[in-house]
This record gives structure tokens, sequence and C-alpha cells, in this order.
């Protein structure tokens, strides 16, 4: 079933278009099984997904530092926030009135395109019998941008820009 959770952004029109590219025989798969598949985040291709930013990992390192005077426990608190990112599960959408020629490119090219809305994937879960939570993605540059700290959804709900080094 399908969980609302504050501390998630929401898209603010819950009708708006989101888009799923894939391979066609991704799609075979889908239709087969009638299982969306989720990727564990630690295994994305993008390495910086759930990860801190640099200045984040910093004021953490600063912070533990200096309550424990040691390198080994401010590196520790970091690792240790930053394994969660083991724990969440994706399955990724585009949000956009229309289709993208850039996401047909480089996820489904002579693939398909899914097209649904959040309300319309909410209600999907409904028969499913764990929970599933969704959110939409900010885009940081993660050398200049911080995040906030003291919640794992955020590092799991930031991604790096594509415009960013």
């Amino acid at each position: 079933m399908y969980r609302d959770n504050s501390l998630l952004n929401r898209p603010t029109n819950s009708l708006q278009p989101l888009w799923r590219y894939l391979s066609y025989s991704r799609l075979i798969e889908l239709l087969s099984t009638e299982v969306l598949y989720f990727r564990r985040l630690s295994l994305m291709d993008d390495k910086w997904e759930g990860l801190l930013t640099e200045k984040t990992r910093n004021q953490i390192f600063k912070h533990f530092y200096a309550q424990y005077q040691s390198v080994d426990a401010a590196n520790y608190q970091i690792e240790d926030y930053e394994k969660h990112r083991h724990e969440f599960y994706i399955n990724c959408w585009h949000m956009n009135d229309s289709e993208s020629y850039l996401m047909w490119k480089v996820y489904a090219d002579r693939g398909c395109a899914i097209e649904t809305t959040f309300e319309r994937l909410q209600i999907a879960f409904d028969d499913f019998p764990g929970e599933v939570e969704g959110t939409t993605m900010e885009y940081l540059d993660f050398r200049r941008d911080e995040m906030p700290v003291g919640n794992i959804y955020y590092a799991a709900s930031r991604k790096k820009s594509s415009l960013s080094r």
C-alpha cells in the first residue's frame, strides 16, 4: 500500500504526468510478472545516489570532530549516515507534461514509455502488502550545496545535478 510520509515532498499536482522509459524487454517482464522492479539505491549507476554533498560531509565532520576530538569517530558518523543508502529501493519516473527526447535516448532507445500520474501510481499499490512511499527529487551541486541532516530521507531524495561536476 502507498503511505504518505510528511518528510517527503509530494508533487504539487498529483495529476502531473509521470513517465517511465524502459526497454522492450523490461516492458515484457513488467507485463508478464505484473511487478515493478525497485533497485537498491546504492546500486544505481550514479555513484552519488544517497550520499551527502561535500559541504554537508564537511559540516558533519567538523561537528563530530569537535565533539570527539577523533578523525576516526567523525568519519564513522559520516559513514553511519550514508549507510542508509543500502536500505532504500527505488523506481524512478520522469515528471513532465510531455515526453522527453533525452529520456527516450538514455533509457528507452527503441523501447517504450509508460505514462501515468502520481495519483494513479499511488492507487496501483493498494493491494501491495508492503509499504511504498514516494517523493519528488531535488537536484543539487554536490560540491557547493548543502542538505539538511537528521533525516535519512534527505540524502535519498537528493540527486547530483547533471550540470555539476
